[in-house]
Protein backbone atom coordinates (compact mmCIF):
# COMPACT_ATOMS: atom_id res chain seq x y z
CA UNK A 1 0.00 0.00 0.00
CA UNK A 2 1.29 3.52 -1.14
CA UNK A 3 1.75 6.36 1.69
CA UNK A 4 -1.30 7.95 -0.03
CA UNK A 5 -3.24 5.38 0.24
CA UNK A 6 -2.50 4.66 3.82
CA UNK A 7 -3.36 8.11 4.91
CA UNK A 8 -6.68 8.19 3.39
CA UNK A 9 -7.01 4.52 4.91
CA UNK A 10 -6.25 6.43 8.76
CA UNK A 11 -8.54 8.99 7.98
CA UNK A 12 -11.41 6.84 7.21
CA UNK A 13 -11.04 5.08 10.28
CA UNK A 14 -10.08 8.57 12.46
CA UNK A 15 -13.57 10.05 11.08
CA UNK A 16 -16.91 8.62 13.17
CA UNK A 17 -19.35 6.91 11.61
CA UNK A 18 -22.71 8.47 10.74
CA UNK A 19 -25.13 7.92 14.10
CA UNK A 20 -27.76 6.18 11.32
CA UNK A 21 -24.89 3.69 10.70
CA UNK A 22 -25.34 1.52 13.89
CA UNK A 23 -29.40 1.47 13.10
CA UNK A 24 -29.06 -0.40 9.69
CA UNK A 25 -30.27 -4.10 10.23
CA UNK A 26 -30.83 -7.05 7.37
CA UNK A 27 -33.75 -8.80 9.22
CA UNK A 28 -32.67 -11.71 9.82
CA UNK A 29 -34.70 -15.18 8.99
CA UNK A 30 -35.72 -15.80 12.74
CA UNK A 31 -37.96 -12.63 12.35
CA UNK A 32 -40.45 -14.46 10.36
CA UNK A 33 -40.97 -17.16 12.06
CA UNK A 34 -39.95 -16.33 16.10
CA UNK A 35 -42.40 -14.18 17.82
CA UNK A 36 -41.13 -11.09 18.57
CA UNK A 37 -40.08 -9.79 22.16
CA UNK A 38 -43.42 -8.94 24.57
CA UNK A 39 -44.34 -5.12 24.86
CA UNK A 40 -43.47 -3.41 28.35
CA UNK A 41 -46.06 -0.97 29.39
CA UNK A 42 -45.69 1.73 32.05
CA UNK A 43 -49.69 1.48 32.59
CA UNK A 44 -52.71 -1.15 32.45
CA UNK A 45 -56.40 -0.11 32.50
CA UNK A 46 -57.58 -1.91 36.10
CA UNK A 47 -60.75 -1.66 34.54
CA UNK A 48 -60.38 -3.63 32.28
CA UNK A 49 -60.59 -7.78 32.32
CA UNK A 50 -57.99 -8.71 29.43
CA UNK A 51 -55.77 -6.47 31.75
CA UNK A 52 -54.36 -4.56 28.34
CA UNK A 53 -51.31 -2.26 28.59
CA UNK A 54 -51.98 1.32 27.17
CA UNK A 55 -49.15 3.38 28.28
CA UNK A 56 -46.00 1.68 26.67
CA UNK A 57 -42.56 1.49 27.99
CA UNK A 58 -39.65 3.37 25.93
CA UNK A 59 -42.36 5.78 24.05
CA UNK A 60 -43.44 9.27 24.35
CA UNK A 61 -46.65 10.30 25.40
CA UNK A 62 -48.89 13.47 25.62
CA UNK A 63 -51.49 15.02 28.28
CA UNK A 64 -53.13 17.52 27.23
CA UNK A 65 -55.49 20.13 29.14
CA UNK A 66 -56.54 23.66 29.74
CA UNK A 67 -54.46 25.86 31.66
CA UNK A 68 -55.24 25.82 35.29
CA UNK A 69 -57.52 22.44 35.33
CA UNK A 70 -54.83 19.94 36.80
CA UNK A 71 -52.76 18.47 34.19
CA UNK A 72 -49.67 18.76 36.89
CA UNK A 73 -51.18 17.81 39.64
CA UNK A 74 -52.46 14.58 37.26
CA UNK A 75 -48.07 13.70 36.19
CA UNK A 76 -46.88 14.58 39.72
CA UNK A 77 -49.65 11.71 40.84
CA UNK A 78 -48.52 10.12 38.20
CA UNK A 79 -45.08 10.56 39.57
CA UNK A 80 -45.81 9.18 42.36
CA UNK A 81 -47.16 6.29 41.19
CA UNK A 82 -44.77 5.28 38.99
CA UNK A 83 -42.12 5.71 42.04
CA UNK A 84 -44.44 3.15 44.46
CA UNK A 85 -46.35 1.00 42.47
CA UNK A 86 -49.99 2.56 43.74
CA UNK A 87 -52.65 3.05 41.25
CA UNK A 88 -52.57 6.30 39.12
CA UNK A 89 -56.45 8.12 39.30
CA UNK A 90 -57.59 4.58 41.11
CA UNK A 91 -57.79 3.57 37.30
CA UNK A 92 -54.25 2.45 35.86
CA UNK A 93 -52.23 -0.24 37.58
CA UNK A 94 -48.58 0.93 37.52
CA UNK A 95 -46.52 -2.07 35.76
CA UNK A 96 -42.67 -0.63 35.54
CA UNK A 97 -42.08 0.73 38.78
CA UNK A 98 -39.22 2.67 39.24
CA UNK A 99 -37.09 6.46 39.60
CA UNK A 100 -39.17 9.27 37.87
CA UNK A 101 -37.50 12.53 36.61
CA UNK A 102 -40.26 15.57 36.95
CA UNK A 103 -39.18 18.52 34.40
CA UNK A 104 -41.54 21.22 36.04
CA UNK A 105 -41.03 24.42 33.68
CA UNK A 106 -43.47 26.30 35.32
CA UNK A 107 -43.27 25.61 39.25
CA UNK A 108 -40.95 26.78 41.71
CA UNK A 109 -39.05 24.56 44.14
CA UNK A 110 -41.94 25.43 47.12
CA UNK A 111 -44.85 24.71 44.64
CA UNK A 112 -43.35 21.52 43.75
CA UNK A 113 -43.36 20.59 47.33
CA UNK A 114 -46.76 21.18 47.90
CA UNK A 115 -47.69 19.31 44.90
CA UNK A 116 -45.27 16.14 45.75
CA UNK A 117 -46.82 16.33 49.22
CA UNK A 118 -50.45 16.52 48.14
CA UNK A 119 -50.20 13.61 45.62
CA UNK A 120 -48.40 11.47 48.34
CA UNK A 121 -50.81 11.70 50.63
CA UNK A 122 -53.79 11.02 48.57
CA UNK A 123 -51.68 7.81 46.85
CA UNK A 124 -51.43 7.14 50.92
CA UNK A 125 -47.51 5.78 50.35
CA UNK A 126 -44.19 7.53 50.91
CA UNK A 127 -41.86 6.64 47.79
CA UNK A 128 -38.27 5.14 48.42
CA UNK A 129 -35.50 7.87 49.10
CA UNK A 130 -34.07 8.94 45.96
CA UNK A 131 -36.49 7.62 43.38
CA UNK A 132 -37.73 11.14 42.29
CA UNK A 133 -35.79 13.89 41.30
CA UNK A 134 -37.34 16.78 40.21
CA UNK A 135 -36.46 20.32 38.40
CA UNK A 136 -38.38 23.20 39.41
CA UNK A 137 -37.51 25.38 36.15
CA UNK A 138 -39.79 28.28 36.69
CA UNK A 139 -37.86 31.58 35.16
CA UNK A 140 -35.08 29.81 33.37
CA UNK A 141 -34.79 28.66 30.05
CA UNK A 142 -34.98 25.09 29.40
CA UNK A 143 -35.85 24.77 25.34
CA UNK A 144 -34.68 21.49 23.97
CA UNK A 145 -34.48 22.81 20.59
CA UNK A 146 -32.37 25.62 18.81
CA UNK A 147 -34.28 25.52 15.38
CA UNK A 148 -32.67 22.32 13.69
CA UNK A 149 -29.87 21.70 16.43
CA UNK A 150 -30.30 20.39 20.59
CA UNK A 151 -30.34 23.15 22.35
CA UNK A 152 -27.77 22.86 25.44
CA UNK A 153 -30.94 22.05 28.10
CA UNK A 154 -31.44 19.01 26.01
CA UNK A 155 -27.64 17.55 25.63
CA UNK A 156 -27.44 18.57 29.07
CA UNK A 157 -30.73 16.50 30.60
CA UNK A 158 -29.68 13.73 28.40
CA UNK A 159 -26.29 13.33 30.40
CA UNK A 160 -27.67 13.28 33.60
CA UNK A 161 -30.00 10.79 32.64
CA UNK A 162 -27.49 8.54 31.94
CA UNK A 163 -25.41 9.21 34.77
CA UNK A 164 -28.06 8.82 37.13
CA UNK A 165 -30.40 6.61 35.88
CA UNK A 166 -32.29 4.32 34.74
CA UNK A 167 -35.79 6.26 35.08
CA UNK A 168 -39.11 4.03 34.25
CA UNK A 169 -40.75 8.03 33.36
CA UNK A 170 -39.46 10.89 32.81
CA UNK A 171 -42.22 13.97 32.92
CA UNK A 172 -41.85 17.37 30.74
CA UNK A 173 -44.20 20.01 31.86
CA UNK A 174 -45.36 21.54 29.51
CA UNK A 175 -44.67 21.06 26.27
CA UNK A 176 -44.36 25.21 25.66
CA UNK A 177 -41.82 25.64 28.19
CA UNK A 178 -39.65 23.23 26.37
CA UNK A 179 -40.15 23.27 22.91
CA UNK A 180 -39.05 25.49 19.79
CA UNK A 181 -40.43 29.06 18.71
CA UNK A 182 -42.32 27.41 16.25
CA UNK A 183 -43.12 24.20 17.49
CA UNK A 184 -46.90 25.32 17.57
CA UNK A 185 -47.09 26.35 14.28
CA UNK A 186 -44.62 24.27 12.26
CA UNK A 187 -45.14 20.82 11.49
CA UNK A 188 -41.48 20.18 11.16
CA UNK A 189 -40.47 21.90 13.85
CA UNK A 190 -43.33 19.93 16.11
CA UNK A 191 -41.75 16.79 14.72
CA UNK A 192 -38.34 18.31 15.54
CA UNK A 193 -39.43 18.40 19.08
CA UNK A 194 -41.00 14.90 19.60
CA UNK A 195 -37.61 13.64 18.03
CA UNK A 196 -35.83 15.68 20.90
CA UNK A 197 -38.74 13.90 23.67
CA UNK A 198 -37.69 10.13 22.06
CA UNK A 199 -33.76 10.79 22.37
CA UNK A 200 -34.42 10.94 26.01
CA UNK A 201 -35.43 7.60 26.12
CA UNK A 202 -32.39 5.76 25.70
CA UNK A 203 -30.07 7.79 28.21
CA UNK A 204 -32.60 7.41 30.57
CA UNK A 205 -32.62 3.56 30.15
CA UNK A 206 -36.20 3.03 28.25
CA UNK A 207 -38.61 5.17 30.46
CA UNK A 208 -41.63 6.18 29.12
CA UNK A 209 -41.49 10.23 28.38
CA UNK A 210 -44.55 12.00 29.14
CA UNK A 211 -44.74 15.78 27.35
CA UNK A 212 -47.65 17.84 29.01
CA UNK A 213 -49.70 20.07 26.64
CA UNK A 214 -52.40 22.43 26.65
CA UNK A 215 -55.87 21.87 24.70
CA UNK A 216 -57.29 24.49 22.06
CA UNK A 217 -60.15 26.94 22.58
CA UNK A 218 -62.58 25.22 20.89
CA UNK A 219 -62.25 21.90 22.76
CA UNK A 220 -62.65 24.16 26.12
CA UNK A 221 -66.48 25.42 24.99
CA UNK A 222 -69.25 23.88 26.89
CA UNK A 223 -70.60 20.23 25.33
CA UNK A 224 -67.28 20.13 23.10
CA UNK A 225 -66.11 16.57 21.64
CA UNK A 226 -62.63 15.85 23.39
CA UNK A 227 -60.34 13.98 21.37
CA UNK A 228 -56.79 13.80 19.45
CA UNK A 229 -57.86 17.19 17.47
CA UNK A 230 -57.93 19.25 20.96
CA UNK A 231 -54.39 19.46 21.30
CA UNK A 232 -52.91 23.08 20.79
CA UNK A 233 -51.04 23.47 17.91
CA UNK A 234 -50.07 21.39 14.72
CA UNK A 235 -51.19 17.88 14.36
CA UNK A 236 -47.48 16.40 13.82
CA UNK A 237 -47.58 16.88 18.09
CA UNK A 238 -50.16 14.28 18.33
CA UNK A 239 -49.23 12.39 15.31
CA UNK A 240 -45.10 11.56 16.98
CA UNK A 241 -46.71 10.87 20.27
CA UNK A 242 -47.92 7.13 20.55
CA UNK A 243 -50.13 7.96 23.36
CA UNK A 244 -52.32 10.71 23.89
CA UNK A 245 -55.14 11.58 26.51
CA UNK A 246 -56.92 14.75 27.01
CA UNK A 247 -58.44 15.97 30.62
CA UNK A 248 -61.91 18.02 30.06
CA UNK A 249 -63.66 19.86 32.74
CA UNK A 250 -67.01 20.51 33.49
CA UNK A 251 -68.51 23.05 35.58
CA UNK A 252 -71.66 21.98 37.17
CA UNK A 253 -74.16 24.42 39.98
CA UNK A 254 -75.30 22.33 42.41
CA UNK A 255 -77.38 23.47 45.72
CA UNK A 256 -75.99 26.77 44.86
CA UNK A 257 -72.69 25.75 44.46
CA UNK A 258 -70.08 25.05 41.07
CA UNK A 259 -68.71 21.88 41.43
CA UNK A 260 -66.16 20.50 39.01
CA UNK A 261 -66.12 16.82 36.78
CA UNK A 262 -62.89 16.29 35.75
CA UNK A 263 -62.56 13.61 32.81
CA UNK A 264 -59.45 12.15 31.39
CA UNK A 265 -60.34 10.65 28.05
CA UNK A 266 -57.59 8.20 25.86
CA UNK A 267 -57.68 10.36 22.52
CA UNK A 268 -55.13 8.27 20.48
CA UNK A 269 -52.70 5.15 21.18
CA UNK A 270 -50.66 3.02 18.82
CA UNK A 271 -50.20 -0.19 20.46
CA UNK A 272 -53.67 -0.89 22.54
CA UNK A 273 -57.48 -0.13 22.53
CA UNK A 274 -58.54 2.99 23.73
CA UNK A 275 -59.66 3.15 27.61
CA UNK A 276 -62.90 4.08 29.26
CA UNK A 277 -62.82 7.98 29.83
CA UNK A 278 -62.00 8.10 33.84
CA UNK A 279 -63.99 10.53 35.79
CA UNK A 280 -62.63 12.70 38.58
CA UNK A 281 -63.30 15.39 41.05
CA UNK A 282 -60.99 17.71 42.32
CA UNK A 283 -59.66 16.94 46.23
CA UNK A 284 -57.71 18.82 48.93
CA UNK A 285 -54.98 20.86 47.24
CA UNK A 286 -56.11 19.99 44.00
CA UNK A 287 -55.29 16.47 43.90
CA UNK A 288 -58.07 14.48 41.44
CA UNK A 289 -59.66 12.03 42.78
CA UNK A 290 -61.90 9.35 41.64
CA UNK A 291 -65.89 9.63 41.64
CA UNK A 292 -67.64 7.27 43.19
CA UNK A 293 -70.81 5.26 41.96
CA UNK A 294 -73.28 8.27 44.22
CA UNK A 295 -71.16 11.14 43.14
CA UNK A 296 -71.03 10.09 39.71
CA UNK A 297 -75.16 9.40 39.89
CA UNK A 298 -75.55 12.61 41.50
CA UNK A 299 -72.96 14.83 39.14
CA UNK A 300 -75.63 13.10 36.45
CA UNK A 301 -78.58 14.51 37.93
CA UNK A 302 -77.36 17.92 38.54
CA UNK A 303 -75.97 18.41 35.05
CA UNK A 304 -79.68 17.24 33.65
CA UNK A 305 -81.28 19.89 36.53
CA UNK A 306 -79.19 22.71 35.22
CA UNK A 307 -79.75 22.17 31.63
CA UNK A 308 -82.14 24.26 30.09
CA UNK A 309 -82.40 21.86 26.97
CA UNK A 310 -83.18 19.11 29.01
CA UNK A 311 -85.45 20.95 31.39
CA UNK A 312 -87.41 22.19 28.32
CA UNK A 313 -87.46 18.30 27.22
CA UNK A 314 -89.01 17.60 30.69
CA UNK A 315 -91.16 20.53 30.61
CA UNK A 316 -92.93 19.03 27.23
CA UNK A 317 -92.79 14.91 28.20
CA UNK A 318 -94.51 16.01 31.41
CA UNK A 319 -96.57 17.74 29.39
CA UNK A 320 -97.33 14.69 26.92
CA UNK A 321 -97.77 12.57 29.94
CA UNK A 322 -100.47 14.51 31.54
CA UNK A 323 -102.35 14.74 28.36
CA UNK A 324 -101.81 11.27 27.37
CA UNK A 325 -103.52 10.63 30.80
CA UNK A 326 -106.52 12.41 29.75
CA UNK A 327 -107.45 10.85 26.22
CA UNK A 328 -106.62 7.39 28.03
CA UNK A 329 -109.18 7.70 30.76
CA UNK A 330 -111.45 9.03 28.10
CA UNK A 331 -111.13 5.82 26.31
CA UNK A 332 -112.28 3.70 29.60
CA UNK A 333 -115.07 6.02 30.31
CA UNK A 334 -116.66 5.61 26.91
CA UNK A 335 -116.23 1.68 27.00
CA UNK A 336 -117.37 1.99 30.04
CA UNK A 337 -120.28 3.86 29.26
CA UNK A 338 -121.64 1.84 26.07
CA UNK A 339 -119.72 -1.77 26.13
CA UNK A 340 -119.34 -3.36 23.02
CA UNK A 341 -118.80 -0.04 21.36
CA UNK A 342 -116.92 -0.45 17.75
CA UNK A 343 -114.43 1.01 16.74
CA UNK A 344 -115.52 4.05 14.42
CA UNK A 345 -118.12 5.33 17.35
CA UNK A 346 -115.22 4.80 20.15
CA UNK A 347 -112.94 6.94 18.55
CA UNK A 348 -115.64 9.80 17.47
CA UNK A 349 -116.46 9.63 21.14
CA UNK A 350 -113.21 9.82 22.73
CA UNK A 351 -112.31 12.82 20.24
CA UNK A 352 -115.20 14.31 21.44
CA UNK A 353 -114.77 13.84 25.35
CA UNK A 354 -111.05 14.71 25.50
CA UNK A 355 -110.67 17.35 22.22
CA UNK A 356 -108.24 15.58 20.56
CA UNK A 357 -107.58 14.12 16.65
CA UNK A 358 -108.28 10.85 15.44
CA UNK A 359 -104.46 9.88 15.71
CA UNK A 360 -104.15 10.65 19.31
CA UNK A 361 -107.14 8.91 20.04
CA UNK A 362 -106.48 6.25 18.13
CA UNK A 363 -103.47 5.96 19.56
CA UNK A 364 -105.14 5.98 23.16
CA UNK A 365 -107.15 3.36 22.62
CA UNK A 366 -104.36 0.88 21.02
CA UNK A 367 -102.72 1.88 24.59
CA UNK A 368 -105.53 0.96 26.90
CA UNK A 369 -105.81 -2.65 25.15
CA UNK A 370 -102.03 -3.13 25.29
CA UNK A 371 -102.05 -2.39 29.01
CA UNK A 372 -104.18 -4.60 29.80
CA UNK A 373 -107.47 -2.45 30.53
CA UNK A 374 -109.75 -3.11 27.50
CA UNK A 375 -110.74 -5.77 25.06
CA UNK A 376 -111.08 -5.74 21.83
CA UNK A 377 -112.72 -8.53 19.69
CA UNK A 378 -112.14 -9.80 15.99
CA UNK A 379 -113.87 -9.29 12.94
CA UNK A 380 -115.97 -6.21 11.08
CA UNK A 381 -117.30 -4.71 13.93
CA UNK A 382 -114.34 -4.60 16.84
CA UNK A 383 -116.23 -4.29 19.55
CA UNK A 384 -115.07 -2.91 23.38
CA UNK A 385 -115.17 -3.90 26.25
CA UNK A 386 -113.41 -3.19 29.70
CA UNK A 387 -111.16 -5.76 31.39
CA UNK A 388 -112.40 -5.73 34.89
CA UNK A 389 -109.35 -6.05 37.41
CA UNK A 390 -108.78 -9.15 39.05
CA UNK A 391 -109.96 -9.18 42.72
CA UNK A 392 -107.28 -11.35 45.50
CA UNK A 393 -108.86 -12.24 48.24
CA UNK A 394 -107.24 -11.35 51.49
CA UNK A 395 -105.08 -13.90 52.76
CA UNK A 396 -106.98 -16.04 55.92
CA UNK A 397 -106.53 -14.48 59.52
CA UNK A 398 -103.96 -16.58 61.22
CA UNK A 399 -105.76 -18.60 63.85
CA UNK A 400 -105.43 -17.56 67.62
CA UNK A 401 -106.48 -20.07 70.45
CA UNK A 402 -107.51 -22.46 68.03
CA UNK A 403 -109.88 -20.03 66.83
CA UNK A 404 -110.52 -19.54 63.23
CA UNK A 405 -111.81 -15.72 62.11
CA UNK A 406 -115.28 -15.94 60.81
CA UNK A 407 -115.86 -15.87 56.65
CA UNK A 408 -113.08 -14.41 54.39
CA UNK A 409 -112.79 -10.78 53.34
CA UNK A 410 -111.65 -9.39 49.42
CA UNK A 411 -110.64 -6.03 48.57
CA UNK A 412 -113.39 -3.96 46.46
CA UNK A 413 -112.54 -4.07 42.46
CA UNK A 414 -111.42 -0.47 41.51
CA UNK A 415 -114.04 1.60 40.51
CA UNK A 416 -113.95 2.83 36.53
CA UNK A 417 -116.04 6.19 37.32
CA UNK A 418 -112.61 6.84 39.54
CA UNK A 419 -110.14 7.07 36.30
Amino acid sequence: MSTADEFYAQAQAAEPKPPWESRVTVVPPEWYTTPPPTRQWLLRDARNESKEGIFPLGKVGLLAAAGGTGKTMAVTQLTIAVATGTPWLGAFHVLKEGKVLLALGEEDGQEVHRRIYRAAREAKKEPPEGCITVLPLAGMTCRMVDGDNDAPFLVWLRDYLKKTGPYGLVVIDPVSRFAGADTEKDNAAATRFVTALESLIEPSGGASVLGSHHTNQTSRKDGATVDATSVRGVSAIVDGSRWVSVVQVERITKDDKVESVVTLSMAKSNYSMIAAPVVLRYGDGGVLVPMTTDERVATAKARDEADPRARRERKREDAKSTRNTEIDAAVLVCVQAAPGIGATDLRTQVKAMAGCGPDAADTAIARMIQAGRVRRTEGKTKEHFIIEPAVTPKSEPTPMNGVHGVGMSVDDAPSLDDV
